[in-house]
């Protein structure tokens, strides 16, 4: 019996040794996997920081364009206030344009009206001038006779 015992004590030796050698198996692959996974974290928390890092770049560039962005807009606006005031401004010159071009084609009717009537003037003054050469040169012929 004490033989059987000793068999019996083995064989949970020999089990119990078993499973302590499948143990540490088990507990250098877990130690492995364990180092992994603290490798993959590591990486993980860098990339983390790196897309931080972008997002704040993003965040100070997207600022950065929306400053860009306000003062275009003004710039825009102030833009818009002087276009609207060129345009009553040429509003002003083209009804003032319309203006000087009616006086002008008065004028200048007036002025065609005044030419053609010292035209005619002219030639009154010429025939009269030729009549009292006429008128003349008969007085003088009475008179010798």
């Amino acid at each position: 019996m004490h033989y059987q015992r000793s068999l019996e004590l083995e064989d949970l030796f020999q089990t119990s040794h078993s499973r302590l050698e499948d143990a540490g198996k088990k507990a250098r692959e877990f130690k492995l996997l364990f180092e992994a996974e603290k490798y993959r974290v590591k990486e993980l928390e860098e990339q983390n920081s790196a897309c931080e890092r972008k997002c704040v770049d993003a965040e100070a560039d997207s600022r950065k364009y929306y400053d860009k962005i306000s003062e275009l807009a003004s710039e825009i606006e102030v833009c818009l206030a002087k276009s609207s005031n060129l345009e009553v401004s040429l509003q002003m010159v083209v009804a003032r344009e319309k203006e000087l071009t009616e006086s002008l084609n008065l004028v200048t009717d007036e002025k065609k009206k005044l030419e053609e009537a010292l035209s005619s003037s002219k030639e009154k003054l010429t025939e009269a001038e030729n009549l009292v050469g006429v008128l003349q040169y008969r007085k003088g012929r009475l008179c010798d006779s």
